[in-house]
């Protein structure tokens, strides 16, 4: 936005004025997602298209067609909400019983099954080539793998291993992104996550090195003193491991420096022991708890204020189009 470039024009060329901005953005929303990923599929030559194949092709780039295929992957994921509580082991620990499987919530599961399956074959007989060109490769993929598990439930439900394939279906999660796609503000709070996940991982990679080097200090300074706490007060189960080697030490700063948890259970008796070690608890915390993470915070919070303002300005942009629209 804003950028300016020098265009040279040809003796008597009409100088159409400053190129068009770029609404590529439209292409995450709705059916001109699905219809329109490329410049090619803008127009697919339909003269050889039989009818049949002109009305599917019609009925799919209807925007109340993706809102009803919408509801109907939202009423899809809270089936599947439903039948993982059902599937849950039931009982003690000691005596863990599966439960029973409800036949009402097994039909209707394969009812969607079946519905996606017509929906997806429906889509290949419109689309041909144009299906694999925008994008829907995935979605069949999801729904193969999913009719496929449907087959196996019934083929061997009375088999005990058989519940572990019901683990799998948490791949139909993946069609919720075609319900983001309804959403341009949504999509880009999502494209700003995602955005923003190599900045976290940079951040973690930082924060455990940092730990490890504390770790390090941590076995050969506060392990001693914890042992001394540990005979002074046999209660404090914690003092005798918590700082015995690196991994345990990686552990416990983890725990109290990371997660925020118990962070005096083992630091004040030691620090009541040893007063001059408050400065190495106040050292650790400070460099990981406050500088690191509240820097990869930081860069959380940057990416989502980037996403915000790309949503703006493409909402601003949708309602300057659709006013245009509407004079014209």
């Amino acid at each position: 936005i804003g950028e300016q470039s020098s265009r040279k024009l040809k003796p008597g060329a009409k100088d159409d004025g400053p190129p068009k901005p770029d609404d590529s953005w439209r292409s995450m929303t709705g059916a001109t997602f699905r219809l329109q990923v490329n410049k090619d599929d803008a127009e697919i030559d339909q003269s050889d298209w039989s009818d049949e194949r002109k009305t599917l092709y019609w009925l799919f780039s209807k925007p109340a067609t993706d809102s009803f295929l919408s509801l109907v992957i939202v009423g899809s994921i809270v089936l599947l909400w439903l039948d993982v509580d059902n599937h849950a082991w039931k009982g003690s620990p000691e005596n863990p019983e599966y439960p029973e499987p409800s036949m009402m919530l097994s039909i209707i599961s394969k009812c969607f099954v079946l519905f996606f399956m017509i929906e997806i074959t429906l889509r290949i007989f419109a689309l041909r080539l144009h299906f694999l060109r925008q994008g829907w490769l995935l979605d069949l993929l999801v729904v193969l793998i999913d009719f496929v598990l449907a087959v196996l439930d019934m083929a061997i439900a009375d088999i005990p291993q058989a519940p572990y394939l019901r683990i799998f279906r948490i791949i139909r999660l993946v069609r919720v992104r075609r319900v983001i796609l309804q959403f341009p503000e949504l999509c880009y709070l999502i494209s700003g996550i995602a955005s923003s996940i190599r900045s976290i991982c940079w951040g973690t990679i930082m924060v455990y090195i940092m730990i490890v080097i504390w770790s390090i200090v941590a076995v050969n300074i506060i392990h001693p003193v914890a042992l001394r706490v540990a005979l002074k007060d046999p209660s404090c189960e914690l003092c005798t491991t918590a700082w015995s080697s690196v991994w345990s030490s990686m552990l416990t700063l983890s725990q109290t420096l990371v997660f925020t948890d118990e962070w005096g259970t083992t630091a004040l008796p030691i620090i009541r022991e040893e007063p001059i070690l408050f400065l190495f608890f106040l050292i650790a915390y400070s460099s990981v708890a406050l500088a690191a993470l509240n820097l990869i915070l930081a860069a959380i919070v940057d990416s989502g204020a980037q996403a915000r303002e790309e949503a703006f300005q493409a909402r601003s942009e949708r309602q300057r189009l659709v006013k245009a629209a509407e004079e014209e």
